[in-house]
């Protein structure tokens, strides 16, 4: 397949007809991956958050439901389920069971998150997107499925929360190597900073929703979010354009030498990879350190022991990402110097472009990277970016 042949998907087709038949700018095409992506992430947040609102339903208490999560509390759940529901009213075993819930889906996560980042750099991620928020989506509406069909299985909810696992891992590394397809190094530190309130507005919406719906039957804490996740699926699969060279527009931020460098490099295809990498370890740790905490907050010391564990592990990190912090201290102060670890003092600068040599027409010719010299040149519009 030609790399830059036109192939927005069938949603975005159908807006450029509307806004009159002519394609969108690039800068309003970043608004629309920023917007699309922002979405689709905070509806992976949200599908999150009901066990965390239903657990204290789940678990009962002997009366008026009381959960322990403050928001919940403000949307107190039927008195029929006051009594909990088997096997998690257990006085004695039910929180051990509620927590064996939350280990399988975070265990899950971690560990499908270095496979989901490994897939994501090798498939289409509008498709790989797609199938995970509709898969996951799926899960969470099986969970709140038992409520109606009086499932009462351990094996059932634990089973349902691996699956649910191992899919929300498609949702970081896709979305960050997307974001990263469209959004230059220049500006992606601003826009990833304001891009990455996702995360909390996943959680307040999802806890909002959840919370609310309890006074219908926990079930529907549940069902609900999880439909929003699955449609939200089938909007990226329609709308979402994963790289701009989908439509005719420069990979990046459309610059020409920017355009080779990252071809050359590679970077791109192993970024879902090394997101991936990253967050995984983050949710190994997630997984590890509620259980760790039980354990220790009962040897000698009590809660102070998690404290200490909790100063232990910072400075760990800190440790950790000490030579990097003194490399980029060191490259800091080379650049102020106006060198750099390849040009020191004395050394020869490579020449630069003169001004004179850049064309100022309204379009110039350029040669895709991977195109033989001989092959037909692309021309390409200064002002939008687009290959024409």
């Amino acid at each position: 397949m030609d790399p830059w042949a036109y192939s927005a998907p069938w949603g975005h087709r159908l807006l450029e007809k509307v806004a009159g038949g002519r394609g969108f700018s690039l800068k309003a095409n970043r608004f629309l991956v920023l917007g699309l992506t922002f979405l689709c992430y905070t509806s992976y947040h949200a599908s999150r958050k009901p066990p965390s609102i239903v657990k204290a339903v789940l678990h009962g208490s002997g009366g008026n439901p009381k959960p322990t999560d403050a928001l919940a509390a403000g949307f107190l759940g039927r008195a029929e389920d006051a009594g909990g529901w088997a096997p998690f009213n257990d006085p004695k075993q039910g929180n051990a069971l509620l927590g064996a819930l939350d280990l399988s889906f975070l265990a899950a996560y971690a560990i499908s998150m270095f496979g989901a980042g490994h897939i994501g750099d090798r498939v289409d991620l509008r498709y790989f997107l797609t199938g995970g928020m509709i898969g996951s989506g799926t899960c969470v509406i099986l969970m709140g499925a038992a409520y109606f069909l009086n499932i009462h299985t351990l094996g059932y909810f634990i089973a349902v929360q691996i699956v649910g696992g191992l899919l929300q891992a498609t949702g970081w590394p896709s979305v960050v190597s997307v974001m990263a397809n469209w959004f230059g190094k220049g500006k992606r530190g601003l826009i990833m900073g304001l891009w990455n309130a996702h995360t909390s507005v996943g959680n307040i919406l999802g806890s909002l929703l959840a919370a609310y719906m309890l006074q219908y039957g926990w079930g529907w804490s549940f069902i609900v979010p999880g439909i929003v996740i699955v449609v939200m699926g089938l909007v990226i699969f329609s709308f979402l354009v994963v790289e701009p060279q989908d439509i005719g527009f420069l990979p990046q931020s459309g610059s020409v030498v920017g355009s080779i460098v990252r071809r050359v490099g590679g970077n791109e295809k192993v970024l879902a990879t090394v997101t991936a990498i990253i967050d995984g370890m983050g949710s190994v740790g997630a997984a590890i350190g509620p259980m760790v905490t039980g354990y220790i907050s009962e040897l000698p010391g009590g809660f102070d022991n998690v404290f200490l564990m909790l100063y232990g592990a910072a400075a760990c990190a800190g440790l950790l990402l000490m030579k990097l912090l003194i490399k980029e201290s060191k490259d800091l102060l080379r650049a102020r110097r106006g060198t750099t670890k390849d040009s020191m003092p004395g050394s020869t600068p490579a020449d630069l472009l003169d001004y004179t040599q850049i064309s100022s027409a309204d379009d110039f010719r350029y040669l895709p990277p991977g195109v033989s010299a001989d092959a037909h040149e692309a021309t390409i519009d200064n002002e939008t970016g687009r290959v024409l």
